[in-house]
């Protein structure tokens, strides 16, 4: 079969099918209401067979007709010593490079006030789009100065000019896009904590209550629709956290079936003091289990993923690679995996030793991770 690109699915459905409503609700533009937020199913596969789990549609970035989408966050200063939007692309190439495939989904970290910047958006973004790769953009509420922004106030409406802002450049890609806002949020809450962020790219400054976290997700959600955007994907991701233990968190966190088109976790091995050595299906135990319980029919995607070296075991890490590729592919309803290559505490690249830089690039060339089945 013929990979289907996210981009091609969106012209597609822009074309043929701009005016055609479901339930009183256009399908591209998304539904705030619940009774018309009914999804649109698909069924993932060639057929409907008994390990075939129907899910609803992802979007303008749709779930692909087979295997699943493989993209990646690649960190500019590891891999080329700058960190400027054009030496974010060059890492990107260079990693590709020695994969020998293009990736599908390009995973950006924005702050605040400088999403889609026109420096960004030009040396960056565009040429990304142009090379096939489909943008997935976190966008994060803390000022690229490191002042923290209150989830609070982004609901009570004192950001909708900036946010407005942001949705007409979102809009002017015409292309289908990913998009988080506050990528995981369940470290975030608590008791909000003014002042500045000053440590790397890991913000950990409390925002505010599960219930103000929501508000921001549904305010800036609503706004985008009220300006007509209607080529965004929304993608919700958390950590493991609320669903291991963190009695309920992930339920409050939730924004609602109409207001999320994909669901998302980022799992880790993290390997701590040669314990706990954890493979990818032990790590998704507990978001399964939500999912399921809650009975949520979105398509899932890996915000971020990977794993550290056994320092005491060659080859561990090479293994656990291939462990996981088998377990993605067994999974129907994980349909977009976004690795994360860089090393801000733990090495996570995925050529931190040569064994596991074989695995990964024989992953990424299977099949299945481009949507040939």
């Amino acid at each position: 079969m013929t990979a289907t690109t996210p981009r091609q699915t969106f012209h597609y459905l822009r074309t043929k099918t701009a005016a055609l409503v479901i339930g009183g609700c256009l399908i591209l533009s998304g539904c705030v209401n619940g009774e018309a937020g009914t999804p649109v199913e698909t069924t993932v596969g060639d057929d409907a067979g008994p390990d075939i789990v129907s899910v609803s549609s992802g979007g303008p970035v749709a779930v692909p007709e087979c295997g699943a989408y493989w993209g990646a966050y690649v960190n500019a200063n590891i891999r080329t010593g700058r960190n400027s939007a054009p030496a974010r692309l060059e890492a990107l190439q260079t990693v590709e490079q020695d994969l020998d495939r293009t990736f599908d989904l390009d995973h950006h970290f924005y702050r605040w006030d400088n999403l889609l910047s026109d420096f960004s958006t030009e040396n960056h973004v565009k040429k990304s789009i142009e090379a096939g790769r489909t943008q997935f953009l976190s966008w994060k509420p803390v000022y690229e100065d490191g002042t923290n922004i209150a989830w609070a106030s982004i609901a009570d409406g004192e950001h909708d000019e900036l946010i407005r802002e942001k949705a007409g450049r979102v809009a002017a890609l015409d292309e289908p896009v990913m998009m988080v806002f506050g990528h995981e949020a369940n470290g975030r809450v608590g008791e909000f904590e003014p002042g500045r962020h000053t440590g790397g790219g890991h913000i950990n400054t409390k925002a505010g209550s599960a219930e103000d976290f929501v508000a921001a997700w549904q305010h800036i959600h609503d706004l985008f629709a009220e300006q007509d955007v209607s080529n965004v994907s929304w993608v919700w991701i958390m950590t493991r956290g609320p669903f291991e233990g963190e009695a309920n968190q992930a339920d409050q966190l939730y924004p609602g079936d109409a207001y999320v088109d994909w669901v998302g976790l980022d799992p880790y091995n993290f390997f701590h003091n040669q314990q706990n050595w954890r493979e990818m299906e032990d790590l998704m135990t507990g978001f399964t289990g939500w999912v399921e319980t809650r009975d949520i029919d979105k398509p899932w995607l890996l915000g971020e993923w990977g794993t550290v070296e056994d320092p005491s075991q060659d080859g561990r890490k090479a293994e656990w690679l291939r462990n996981a590729a088998d377990y993605f592919e067994s999974e129907s309803r994980l349909k977009a995996i976004v690795h994360f290559d860089s090393s801000p505490k733990n090495n996570w690249l995925y050529d931190s030793s040569e064994s596991s830089r074989q695995s990964f690039i024989e992953i990424s060339n299977r099949p299945y991770f481009n949507q040939q089945c």
